[in-house]
């Protein structure tokens, strides 16, 4: 059987949410988040006064409310949205239990065709 691309057209009448945008970015404020933490574990291969550095330097950006609250808001919409892509696309179809087919966002969103830019 020939892999059909999904559409707008197909995807739309699942929801008017684009949810896998919508998981995108707050996978994307994920690493925004990870990338200097990772940072920090690393300069520890530099010493420990690097790291203390390191350490010190981004406190004073780690610690602004704000940003907390972003990184928690981020952390919920992403649960929401990997909620919203397990559901089945219609009522009589059963939920979707395979977790790694929501990931690769093939057959849970109900056509295992392949997903335009991947």
């Amino acid at each position: 059987m020939a892999e059909q691309e999904l559409t707008p057209d197909t995807t739309a009448t699942r929801s008017a949410i684009d949810w896998p945008r919508i998981q995108a970015i707050s996978g994307l404020g994920f690493a925004v988040f990870l990338t200097p933490h990772l940072g920090a574990t690393v300069s520890v291969v530099f010493g420990e006064a690097a790291f203390i550095f390191v350490q010190h330097a981004g406190r004073r950006i780690y610690q602004i409310p704000l940003l907390e609250l972003g990184l928690v808001t981020a952390f919920v919409v992403h649960f929401v949205a990997a909620w919203h892509l397990a559901q089945p696309a219609s009522a009589s179809a059963p939920p979707c239990r395979d977790l790694f087919a929501v990931v690769r966002r093939r057959s849970c969103l109900g056509d295992p065709g392949r997903v335009p830019g991947w």
